[in-house]
C-alpha cells in the first residue's frame, strides 16, 4: 500500500465524490466516500486560519478540507480577511498541485497516484466553484443595500485609503476563484479519469458558477470573467462531452440575460476555431429549432443573439448547415425576422462556400438551384427587414461572382422588381444589386456597344446554321450508306441460293476462299471510312453545343441590356422620391455606371437629367451632384478591369 493511499485510508475514506449539492458533504452518501464529519464555528476558523500560513503541500488538503468547507457554510460571518486568505492558501495549493499533477501524468500514474490526485483535483474544484457563487452573492446583496451608489473612486485613490495595500472586495476574490477554476482546467488533468466515464457530477459542480455569473447583468465587462469563463465552459464541452447541457443553459440564458451573450458566442467560436469541435454549434442548431421565437419586444433580443449563433455557425463551418439543411428551412417560417434572415445568411453561405464550384454533380446542383429559389422567394418577403437584407445576400453573391450565368436574369429581375419597393431601405439595396450586376455581369465589358454584339450574336447563329447542315449532311449519307448496305447483303444472299451445285467440292471451296478474302479486302477501307465519319459527326456535335451556348448568351446579353433600360427609368424616378438617401442612391448608381454609356446610351440622358439636382435646395444633394460631375468627366479609369 503506497503511502499516499494509506494517508487517505487512515482517514476513514478512499474517494471524494462531488455532491450535487454543497451542504450533501455533511453526509455519508456511500462507503468509502468522504464527507465532513464536524462543521467548525467561527471561533474555531479563525484560529485555524491563523495557523495555516505554512501550507504548501497539496496533500495537506485532506486534512483540512473541513475548514475551507466550514468558511463557505459560515460566509457571511467569516471576515473578509479571513476569506481571503482562505483563497490566498487555495490559490497556493491549486498551483502546486497543478505542476504535480502534470509532472505525474508525464511520467506516468500508478492507480493510488491517479486517485490520491484526483481526490485533490475534485476538492479544490468543489470548494473554488462555491466560493465563486458566495462571493458573487455577497456582493450582489451588498449592492443592492444601496439606493444610490457612492462616488466611484480611482484604484490608487482606495490603496491610498487602505495604507497603500490593495482594497479588498468579494468581485475582486470572485474573480481570483474563477481564474483558478480555469488554471486546474488549462491543466489538462481529464487524463486523472478513466477515458470511458465522464464525471457528470464534476461537470455540473465546475460548470454551475458559470451559468450563475452569466445571470449577472454584464458581466461580460469584467475582463477576468471575459478571459477566464468561456475558456472554463469550452474545455468541458471539448473534454467533458457538455454540450447538450451547455446548449440548453445557452437557450435559457440568452432567452433571460442577453446582456452576457457575448462570451456565450466567444466559446461557440473558440470550439469552431481552434479545437474544430461541432458538438455545441450541432446541439445549440438543434435547440434553436425547437424554440418558439415571437416577434415581441421582450423577445427582439434573444432572437438576435440566436441570429448570431446561427451566423457564426455558417460563416465558421457551413457544413453544419449543409448537414442540418431542413432544420434551418423550417427557420423561414419563424415568426422573427431576425430568425428568418440569419437562415437565409446561413443557406447562403453554404452557397458561397460549398456550392460554387464548376464540378457540382446532379445532387449538388439541384441543391444550390433550390437554395437560391428559397432566396429570390424571400425578397417578397412581407417584412422589408427580411428583404433588405436578402437584397443584400444576393449582392454578395454576385460580387463573388457565386451567381450561375443561366440564372443571372433572374437575379436581375429581383433588383428590378424591389426598385419600387415601399421600404426606402429596401430600394437602396435593390439600386445597389442592380448595380452591381451591371458592373459584374458575365456579358458584356464597358467597351462593347450594342450593335456590335449584335453583329456577334448574328455571326454565332450564323455558323450554327451551317454545323447543323454539316451535320445534317453527314446524317442522310449515313442513311444512304445503310441503304446501300442492306441492299448488297440482300443480293449476296441471292446470289448464293443460285449457285450451281454441280461443282466439285475442290472447286466451291477455292470460290468460297476468293469471295472471303475479296469481302475482307473491301471491307477494310469502308470500315476506316465509317469510323472517320463517326468522329466528324461527335466533333459537330460538339462544335454546335458549343455554339448554342454561345447564341444563348448573346440573346441573355440582350435581354440583359434591355433590363437595364429599365431599371434605367426606375431610378431616374428616384430624383424625384421625397426621400433623400433614394436620391442620393440614385446619384451613386449612374456614378458607377459611368463607363457604360456605349452599350447604355440611353444612361447619357439620365446623367443629364441628375445634373439638374446641382439647383436642389438642399446642400447634401447639391454637393453630391458636384462630386459626381468630377468623377464622370475628369475621371476616366474605368470601374472594373475589362474582360
Amino acid at each position: 500500500m503506497s503511502t499516499r493511499n494509506s494517508e487517505v485510508e487512515i482517514n476513514g475514506w478512499t474517494t471524494f465524490d462531488v455532491p450535487n449539492q454543497f451542504e450533501d458533504l455533511q453526509k455519508l452518501l456511500a462507503t468509502g466516500s468522504y464527507y465532513v464529519q464536524n462543521v467548525l464555528d467561527l471561533a474555531d476558523i479563525n484560529t485555524r486560519l491563523q495557523n495555516l500560513s505554512r501550507i504548501r503541500e497539496p496533500k495537506e488538503l485532506l486534512d483540512m478540507f473541513s475548514l475551507f468547507y466550514s468558511i463557505a457554510i459560515h460566509f457571511d460571518k467569516v471576515s473578509i480577511t479571513g476569506r481571503s486568505q482562505a483563497v490566498e492558501i487555495l490559490l497556493r495549493l491549486t498551483a502546486s498541485e497543478m505542476s504535480e499533477a502534470q509532472r505525474r501524468i508525464h511520467i506516468g500514474l500508478s492507480p493510488d497516484d491517479r486517485r490520491f490526485h484526483l481526490n485533490i483535483v475534485k476538492m479544490l474544484s468543489c470548494l473554488l466553484a462555491e466560493y465563486i457563487i458566495r462571493f458573487d452573492n455577497d456582493q450582489a446583496n451588498k449592492s443592492s443595500d444601496f439606493d444610490m451608489p457612492a462616488p466611484k473612486k480611482g484604484k490608487k485613490a482606495k490603496e491610498a485609503e487602505n495604507g497603500g495595500k490593495p482594497i479588498l472586495t468579494s468581485d475582486s476574490l470572485r474573480d481570483k476563484c474563477l481564474k483558478g477554476v480555469c488554471d486546474i482546467l488549462r491543466s489538462h488533468i481529464k487524463a486523472l479519469w478513466d477515458s470511458s466515464i465522464i464525471d457528470e457530477q464534476f461537470v455540473k459542480c465546475v460548470t454551475k458558477p458559470c451559468y450563475h455569473l452569466i445571470r449577472r447583468t454584464d458581466i461580460a465587462k469584467n475582463p477576468i470573467v471575459k478571459e477566464n469563463l468561456p475558456l472554463i465552459l469550452t474545455i468541458m464541452i471539448n473534454k467533458f462531452e457538455h454540450a447538450r447541457e451547455a446548449s440548453i443553459q445557452f437557450i435559457q440564458a440568452v432567452k433571460l440575460y442577453d446582456s452576457n451573450s457575448s462570451l456565450l458566442i466567444t466559446v461557440l467560436n473558440s470550439l469552431l476555431i481552434d479545437y474544430q469541435d461541432t458538438s455545441l454549434a450541432i446541439e445549440l442548431l438543434k435547440e434553436i429549432c425547437e424554440t418558439n421565437f415571437v416577434a415581441a419586444q421582450a423577445d427582439n433580443a434573444s432572437a438576435k443573439t440566436m441570429a448570431t449563433f446561427i451566423i457564426d455557425m455558417a460563416r465558421l463551418d457551413p457544413h453544419i448547415i449543409r448537414t442540418h439543411i431542413d432544420q434551418i428551412t423550417d427557420l423561414l417560417t419563424a415568426e422573427s425576422h431576425h430568425i428568418r434572415v440569419a437562415a437565409l445568411t446561413a443557406l447562403c453561405s453554404v452557397i458561397e462556400k460549398l456550392l460554387s464550384s464548376d464540378e457540382l454533380d446532379d445532387g449538388q446542383r439541384k441543391m444550390r438551384d433550390d437554395l437560391l429559389q428559397i432566396l429570390r422567394e424571400h425578397v417578397s418577403d412581407v417584412t422589408a427587414f427580411v428583404r433588405q437584407h436578402c437584397l443584400q445576400l444576393w449582392t454578395l453573391l454576385v460580387i463573388q461572382k457565386k451567381v450561375p450565368v443561366r440564372q443571372y436574369i433572374r437575379a436581375f429581375e429581383l433588383g428590378l422588381d424591389r426598385l419600387r419597393d415601399s421600404a426606402c431601405a429596401v430600394r437602396k439595396d435593390a439600386v445597389t444589386l442592380v448595380m452591381h450586376m451591371v458592373l459584374n455581369n458575365p456579358y458584356f465589358v464597358v467597351d462593347s456597344t450594342r450593335a456590335q454584339f449584335e453583329e456577334r450574336q448574328n455571326d454565332a447563329e450564323t455558323k450554327l446554321a451551317e454545323l447543323r447542315q454539316e451535320l445534317e449532311k453527314l446524317n442522310k449519307n449515313r442513311k444512304e450508306d445503310k441503304k446501300i448496305e442492306e441492299k448488297k447483303s440482300q443480293s449476296d444472299d441471292e446470289d448464293s441460293g443460285a449457285e450451281d451445285k454441280s461443282f466439285d467440292e475442290d472447286n466451291e471451296m477455292n470460290v468460297d476462299n476468293n469471295e472471303k478474302k475479296e469481302t475482307e479486302e473491301n471491307k477494310e477501307p469502308n470500315e476506316d471510312q465509317s469510323l472517320q465519319e463517326t468522329l466528324n459527326r461527335v466533333k459537330i456535335e460538339e462544335q454546335i453545343i458549343r455554339v448554342e451556348e454561345i447564341v444563348a448568351l448573346f440573346k441573355d446579353g440582350l435581354r440583359f441590356m434591355d433590363l437595364i433600360e429599365q431599371a434605367n427609368r426606375h431610378v431616374v424616378n428616384l430624383f424625384n422620391s421625397p426621400t433623400l438617401a433614394d436620391c442620393k442612391q440614385a446619384v451613386d448608381f449612374f456614378v458607377n455606371l459611368r463607363h457604360y454609356r456605349l452599350v447604355l446610351p440611353n444612361i447619357e440622358q439620365s446623367l443629364r437629367l441628375m445634373f439638374s439636382l446641382i439647383w436642389s435646395v438642399d446642400k447634401s444633394i447639391c454637393e453630391a451632384i458636384t462630386q459626381a460631375f468630377v468623377k464622370i468627366y475628369f475621371d476616366v479609369g474605368p470601374t472594373i478591369p475589362s474582360a
